[in-house]
Order: C-alpha cells, then sequence, then structure tokens
C-alpha cells in the first residue's frame, strides 16, 4: 500500500464530480460541505455513485427549519445575511451558496439510498436585544435541538 501523499489514495476534486470509480468506497463523510456545492442533488448523486452496495454516508447539512434560520426569515434579513449567520470567508464574506434542507428535501435527495436515518442537532444561544437569555449549553440538554436544531445529520445506507 502507498502512502499518504500517493495519488491512487489521495485526489482533489469537486463533489459535483467526484475523482473516483463508482462503487470505490464502504463509507463517505461529509460534514458541512455538499450544501455549498450550488447543485445539492447531483452532490448527494456522486455520493451514491461512488458507495458500494450496502455502504454508508454520514452527511450534515444546514437545517431550513432551525431556529437560526427561522429567526433570520422573521427578521427579514437578506439571503447573504442569512448565508453569513453560518459560514464566513477570511475576509468575512458570505459563501456564495447555501442550500439550506428540510427532512422531506433530505428523503427526496437521498431517495436512491436504502434508508435514511435524520437527526437535527446542535443550538445557538437564545439572545433577546443582546442579552443571552438561555446558553446553548442548557438548550443541548432539551428536547429543541431535535426539533430546531441548527444542523441535520444524516445517515444513509446505499
Amino acid at each position: 500500500m502507498g502512502s499518504l501523499g500517493d495519488p491512487e489514495r489521495v485526489r482533489q476534486g469537486s463533489a459535483l464530480e467526484i475523482p473516483w470509480e463508482a462503487a470505490t468506497f464502504d463509507y463517505v463523510y461529509s460534514i458541512g460541505c455538499l450544501h455549498h456545492t450550488g447543485d445539492l442533488a447531483r452532490s448527494v448523486d456522486e455520493v451514491h455513485r461512488v458507495l458500494r452496495p450496502g455502504g454508508v454516508a454520514v452527511v450534515m447539512l444546514y437545517n431550513r427549519h432551525s431556529a437560526r434560520r427561522l429567526w433570520a426569515d422573521v427578521r427579514a434579513r437578506s439571503a447573504s445575511a442569512i448565508r453569513g449567520a453560518y459560514d464566513l470567508n477570511a475576509e468575512g464574506d458570505a459563501a456564495p451558496h447555501t442550500d439550506f434542507t428540510s427532512r422531506g428535501d433530505v428523503r427526496r435527495l437521498f431517495a436512491k439510498f436504502s434508508k435514511v436515518d435524520i437527526e437535527a442537532r446542535n443550538f445557538d444561544d437564545i439572545t433577546l436585544r443582546g442579552r443571552t437569555l438561555l446558553r446553548r449549553d442548557r438548550v443541548l440538554r432539551t428536547p429543541l435541538p431535535r426539533a430546531l436544531g441548527l444542523d441535520l445529520y444524516l445517515v444513509a445506507r446505499s
């Protein structure tokens, strides 16, 4: 087996065209990436393509129905401001593209998979006018993250 720098083991590429043959991997992990590709459906299809039959994808996507997103919508923030509430680059700019998904979206996107388990997780501090009403570490001990968590974590079996 080659070293970690061996081009047969490490390749740079796009999630929209994963540079590996079909049915190559037993596991694919994507935490916080696919929702920035600009073509979430295509990136999910690529994950499915490179998984072997019975393979598992572990993926994190942003939850369209999270408390943070719902609050941003209530405040009528711009799309760029909403994206910036999630991800900023070194210059402080928002990601150029961000998809937010619901559980229903996940089921449709991952329809080619034999089984998909979805769980919402993570939460922000609850603040009002700059005052913290409830700290995130306390919220995480409640049922709120499972209902309105920032992220949808899913385990999809091919």
